[in-house]
């Protein structure tokens, strides 16, 4: 599989409140860009992207400011818009006038402002015809579909804590995904509830994970400390020339980002690759991990991992390994002689 570095930006905190100031001149429009309309910070392409709308998203356009002008082969001008709690511009010619009584104001109260959908058009692209979230990808004319995973909310020592993952598959809008050599992406956040709204006090909305330009899915939340401490938990793997693997993946905040603390094999096997009657001897092996919550005096709690299986045709006695936490590289460390250590798929 082919690295990917996917070049992110993620407003790490930020309150939605409600202040739609005055509207008595605004006319309510709709969006008609495909997937969305972006929302920028000043009348400029290249302005500071606020947010997306998306279409038959509605807006609240309040003047029209500067001269004509034409961006993509279509001719409009710049407008001012009250959009959820900001003042922000769009370009008009993916406007268009709504009937005052269908229009739907967007985040008319703080309830709504701070709900996690909101939360989720600032962090992402817009949504597209299939009603995914969007990120961008590195291949052309390919994006990557977000969906929620799972949303579970935790009681931690400053209140209520909501954790969200997501999980991208790319795709380009036509049911075509990515192919062997892609990535999948996954994205994580750690939302509380402030004193104006919803804050994200942790994330990354784009982690490159996966095979087949997919990201894992079905992800289980599990705690991690004997505090507040909480992060993701799944498996994810893929095969090459006949070896097979999967690796486990545990995904927590680390200050306010989010931080891989395992990534080591699982699971392993060469059979694909191996031809018996030549003689050769199959290496196989299976793991199953435990969060050794008993240890209540660690800051974050060791890893025990039970394996078994073959080595090039024997099998091996079944062994429990611990893996401890290192709190200065902020990841678990690999014991010594660990039997799966190095092994590549």
């Amino acid at each position: 599989m082919r690295n990917r570095q996917i070049k992110t930006s993620l407003i790490l905190s930020f309150v939605l409140a409600c202040s739609l100031g005055e509207t008595a001149s605004a006319e309510w429009h709709e969006s008609t860009a495909e997937p969305s309309l972006v929302v920028r910070a000043k009348p400029d392409v290249g302005a500071a992207k606020w947010g997306n709308v998306p279409v038959g998203g509605k807006v609240n356009v309040l003047e029209q400011v500067g001269n004509e002008e034409s961006i993509g082969g279509n001719t409009g001008h710049w407008v001012k818009i009250q959009w959820k709690d900001k003042t922000a511009y769009a370009f008009d010619a993916f406007l268009t006038p709504v009937a005052s009584h269908d229009a739907a104001p967007q985040a008319q109260t703080p309830e709504q402002a701070s709900s996690l959908e909101d939360v989720l058009d600032m962090v992402y692209e817009g949504h597209d015809k299939n009603n995914c979230l969007r990120y961008h990808s590195d291949t052309p004319k390919y994006y990557y579909c977000m969906k929620v995973d799972r949303v579970d909310t935790v009681r931690a020592n400053d209140g209520l804590r909501t954790y969200v993952l997501l999980s991208g598959e790319m795709t380009n809008g036509d049911g075509e995904g990515g192919s062997h050599v892609d990535g999948g992406l996954v994205g994580a956040l750690v939302l509380k509830e402030g004193s104006k709204g919803m804050e994200i006090i942790a994330g990354d909305p784009a982690i490159s994970m996966g095979a087949f330009g997919s990201g894992p899915t079905k992800w289980d939340l599990v705690k991690l400390g004997p505090s507040s401490y909480w992060g993701w938990k799944n498996t994810w793997g893929d095969t090459h020339q006949g070896i097979t693997g999967t690796r486990y993946s545990i995904l927590a905040p680390y200050g306010k980002k989010i931080k891989e603390l395992a990534g080591f094999v699982q699971d392993y096997s060469d059979e694909g690759n191996c031809d018996e009657a030549s003689g050769c001897k199959v290496t196989s092996y299976t793991s199953h991990l435990k969060i050794d919550s008993t240890q209540i005096g660690d800051k974050v709690f060791p890893l025990n991992i039970t394996v078994s299986g073959t080595e090039k045709g024997k099998t091996i006695p079944e062994k429990t390994w611990t893996f401890p936490f290192d709190t200065k590289t902020w990841s678990y460390v690999e014991p010594k002689g660990w039997t799966l250590e190095n092994l590549e798929f």
